[in-house]
């Protein structure tokens, strides 16, 4: 029996040697999720980037700016002019927050008492989590900076500080997203998540069993072009797609009470591309695979990662460069700054062009893997 068994164990792993694409995934993809979990998956916020408005001009203004510089929280992204130049880099998602200094700040540091000092943070309420560490941070910087001794006469004695006890009256402005319901960022997520898994899927098995079953390359041998075959496949599973997010959305609204703030029509466009986008990547997925059992660990292979990358639940900004990268190479990532932008900012075309672009780079390049793997097949064929 013990030799029947051992015969047995090596064929099957003479059968996982011919299955390499089984091996890699087997043991390459648990490393790939170790590496992303421990680097990527971060809540915690690192050169988070802030756009400063500073009225004041004085050296008290220029001290407390730095002091929120000179931790890793904060990166000055851009000093602006005016309130409106400072939300609009927060609408494109150019910064994620903003510091005013009002005029009169050093002079009401310098008084020593009576008026309280007073710094206004702009904070972009989309993230929640995010924003209420940048709020608490925010908070704790200004009273360190009050509590340090670096207000304006602040003097010394028997080489002790005497700390002045200026109080500050640091407000946070939460845009987009006051009351910070965490549902409203977790839907686009869930969304864009969702659309991701089942059109790839979808495409993927749907060409695999044609495949399987001989059908597939029967197609290939008709007059039918590969951009042909590739459109008459997307239609159905474009709609279905678009009829279960459309469904979603109107429990979302109905239901859990959320507001769109944008234009539906807009939203609806950027639904579209994300979709045609996905589902032509599924079929090179299925282009590429031998069974569905390939095309199943390559989707699964592409989807994790892409939820941990793409911003759904960890900002991105906290990631390390290597990963933020990688980020650019996911649809995922542009659809979900969209949604969130059309959803809670209200924000249009003008503010998230560089996120189409994204998505329509990605359809671009699947597109073409798609039909040169259609190309090939049907000369093979």
């Amino acid at each position: 029996m013990f030799f029947r068994i051992l015969e047995f164990v090596r064929k099957e792993f003479i059968e996982l040697k011919r299955d390499r694409r089984t091996v890699v995934a087997l043991v390459v993809y648990p490393m790939v999720l170790l590496v992303l979990f421990t680097y990527a998956a971060k809540t915690d916020i690192k050169d988070l980037g802030t756009a400063v408005l500073d009225l004041d001009q004085t050296t008290q203004s220029r001290k407390i700016i730095d002091q929120f510089m000179n931790t890793k929280y904060f990166k000055l992204k851009s000093k602006t002019s005016n309130y409106e130049e400072l939300r609009g880099l927060i609408d494109r998602g150019k910064c994620f927050m903003g510091i005013v200094i009002p005029a009169g700040f050093g002079k009401d540091i310098e008084s020593g008492g009576g008026r309280a000092a007073r710094i206004l943070i702009v904070i972009d309420g989309s993230i929640p989590p995010t924003a209420i560490q940048a709020a608490n941070y925010s908070r704790l910087i200004a009273a360190q900076y009050f509590g340090t001794g670096l207000q304006g006469g602040a003097a010394s004695e028997r080489g002790q500080s005497i700390i002045s006890l200026s109080p500050v009256n640091l407000k946070a402005r939460l845009l987009y997203n006051p009351n910070l319901d965490a549902i409203f960022f977790m839907i686009p997520g869930l969304v864009g998540y969702l659309l991701t898994f089942l059109t790839i899927m979808q495409s993927a098995m749907a060409v695999i069993r044609e495949r399987e079953g001989g059908t597939f390359d029967q197609l290939l041998v008709t007059p039918l072009t590969g951009f042909e075959i590739v459109v008459a496949k997307l239609i159905p599973f474009g709609i279905i797609s678009i009829g279960a997010v459309s469904l979603i959305m109107v429990v979302s609204v109905y239901w859990f009470g959320m507001v769109i703030a944008g234009s539906l029509k807009l939203f609806f466009a950027a639904l579209l591309i994300f979709i045609v986008a996905s589902l032509i990547f599924g079929f090179f997925i299925s282009s590429i695979s031998q069974n569905q059992i390939q095309a199943s660990q390559m989707t699964i292979f592409y989807m994790l990662p892409s939820m941990i990358l793409s911003g759904m639940y960890f900002p991105i900004f906290a990631m390390p460069k290597i990963f933020q990268y990688i980020s650019y190479l996911l649809p995922l990532r542009y659809f979900l700054v969209i949604m969130r932008g059309i959803t809670l900012k209200g924000v249009g075309v003008m503010e998230m062009w560089p996120d189409f672009a994204g998505i329509f780079g990605f359809l671009a390049v699947a597109s073409a893997l798609t039909l040169w793997r259609l190309g090939g097949r049907r000369v093979q064929g």
